[in-house]
């Protein structure tokens, strides 16, 4: 798994391949000195990254989860579209009713468990993981925001956010998670000033309002 999250243009630091990885800092460390005692990847500072000459790895370990993933969804489900992937994790789009614990149910469907029931969909979602039992609701925030990052969306994101009191720091630290941070920070930012600092990403506070006042949700 290493190599899946080891990029070329972008240095990181064995500790975040670690927590990206899930393995322990001291296998991780083991991985680079092989890595670095080869040329295959160097050591800036701190932090690693490969060698373009090898950059095709990187490419490679990706493609290579890829296909796996997709032919687990087959196996699994019979059809359907990833939508975001990590090494062991990943979001799928499906006609399909899934019930299996390792597909746990997220986009606008799950949002009913916090009292929010929207009757606008597109087929079913789900997130697959063998180490998850649950989903928070930062998690669903930032799943809704990788299944379709358009303004509905980003509305009901934000209603969620605010429905269950969820804090900005746990939903910005997901975020980083999921690599939706540029997405999810003029949210927040939003949510926090009441409307006084938006952005092309973010409706007027009134419709904001008027949605929130729909689901009897406290803005």
């Amino acid at each position: 798994p290493v190599l899946y999250y080891l990029p070329t243009d972008e240095p990181v630091s064995a500790a975040e391949l670690a927590q990206r990885t899930d393995v322990s800092r001291a296998t991780v460390y083991r991985t680079l000195k092989t890595l670095t005692n080869r040329a295959i990847a160097v050591k800036q500072g701190t932090r690693y990254l490969l060698t373009e000459q090898f950059s095709g790895l990187h490419k490679f370990a990706v493609e290579l989860r890829h296909q796996h993933h997709r032919m687990q969804v087959k196996t699994d489900i019979g059809s359907g579209t990833l939508l975001w992937e990590s090494y062991d994790e990943f979001i799928v789009r499906t006609d399909e009713v899934v019930d299996d614990s390792q597909y746990l149910l997220t986009g606008l469907d799950a949002y009913s468990e916090y009292g929010l029931q929207f009757f606008t969909r597109s087929g079913n979602y789900y997130f697959y993981s063998e180490s998850r039992e649950s989903l928070s609701p930062a998690d669903l925030v930032c799943h809704l925001l990788l299944i379709e990052n358009d303004a509905r969306h980003r509305k009901y994101a934000m209603l969620l956010i605010t429905a269950t009191n969820t804090s900005h720091e746990d939903v910005r630290e997901v975020a980083t998670s999921y690599g939706v941070e540029d997405i999810i920070s003029p949210l927040l930012t939003y949510l926090r000033t009441e409307g006084e600092q938006s952005s092309a990403q973010t409706p007027p506070w009134s419709e904001m309002e008027s949605l929130a006042r729909d689901y009897e949700v406290e803005i």
